[in-house]
């Protein structure tokens, strides 16, 4: 996973594992996951990239769906180093 991913990895898992009590609301969380995303893209992060990380995070639960965007996200860290 990119280095710039882990506060995404972060929200993520505070709404995965978010109760009905919990606060901040889960309204809240994902305000600040969209918010985060935002900040990635104005940052200069390429959107499909974002978009599969994302992906790869909100399915975290199920490994082969990991690997495969793992691995097509080092191809394409590979073609862009190339």
């Amino acid at each position: 996973m990119p280095e710039w991913a882990r506060e995404l990895a972060r929200h993520y898992w505070c709404i995965r594992n978010a109760r009905a009590s919990d606060r901040p609301s889960l309204r809240t969380r994902y305000r600040r996951l969209a918010d985060e995303k935002k900040r990635l893209r104005d940052a200069g992060v390429d959107p499909f990239e974002l978009h599969l990380v994302c992906f790869m995070l909100r399915k975290a639960r199920d490994p082969a769906h990991v690997e495969r965007i793992a691995a097509r996200l080092a191809k394409r860290q590979q073609a862009e180093a190339a």
